[in-house]
């Protein structure tokens, strides 16, 4: 919604019904998949020693997402980093 808003502010350029769908069909993927593991993280709560598999099955995934997005952000930044220097010298030689 604040995407769309901000789109709308601007005149000149006119709503981008691409991203309007694209934001729509998040929403109805999203919001369907999370009610389905509130449900069932509230059914393994009632199992006996459930609410200690909860924390950990949150404590594991919260790990995992923390661990794969700085890899894929420090692997990001490490490639920019090389790269850098090269366009740098591109940028020089190819000047007339």
């Amino acid at each position: 919604g604040s995407i769309l808003g901000a789109g709308a502010v601007h005149r000149h350029s006119p709503i981008q019904w691409k991203v309007v769908r694209s934001i729509v069909m998040a929403w109805f993927i999203t919001i369907p998949c999370a009610a389905l593991v509130g449900a069932a993280m509230n059914g393994i709560s009632h199992m006996p020693g459930g609410i200690s598999l909860v924390f950990s099955l949150a404590i594991v995934l919260s790990g995992a997402i923390y661990v794969t997005r700085n890899w894929q952000w420090e692997s990001f930044a490490q490639v920019k980093a090389r790269l850098s220097p090269l366009s740098r010298i591109r940028r020089a030689v190819t000047k007339p």
